[in-house]
């Protein structure tokens, strides 16, 4: 069976669309690079896929297809029900625990489903965006308080 990496949107634009900066480019190209000389088969959601595929305009039909067609590779993790009531419990445990508000989730639904996939399938991610870590370090304390409450 093939060890799975969750690609974040980020990542995927940054390394195949041509609007992306040169440098976030380049970035981007050497993680896929490495990635693919571990051998690691990619993974999104749909979600994922609504990211990417959003960004070409109506009429730029070529920057589409050729999106899709790269996405189109990859494996697919449906967002389930186990996926939702994790994201939904990891929002609501960033609200509670929030002293200020500037929480991890509420910026990121998106990208809370996307964690959400990964912990449920025993996923990697692999993301350009920073707040991987905080989303970790929630997840984490999340994790002992539900085991404290039993």
């Amino acid at each position: 069976m093939a060890h799975y990496i969750l690609l974040d949107a980020n990542l995927i634009i940054n390394a195949f669309d041509p609007m992306a900066t040169k440098e976030n480019r380049k970035k981007a190209q050497n993680i896929f690079k490495n990635l693919i000389e571990t051998g690691v088969a990619f993974a999104i959601t749909p979600l994922i896929r609504y990211e990417i595929l959003r960004h070409p305009s109506f009429t730029d039909h070529a920057r589409y297809k050729r999106l899709e067609a790269i996405l189109d590779n990859y494996k697919v993790f449906n967002i389930n029900e186990e996926i939702t009531d994790l994201a939904t419990q990891l929002y609501r445990y960033d609200v509670y625990t929030a002293t200020n508000t500037n929480k991890n989730f509420d910026k990121r639904r998106f990208d809370s489903f996307h964690f959400a996939t990964a912990k449920c399938n025993e996923l990697e991610i692999c993301s350009f965006d920073k707040h991987l870590e905080q989303m970790e370090k929630l997840y984490k304390n999340y994790l002992k308080v539900i085991a404290q409450s039993k």
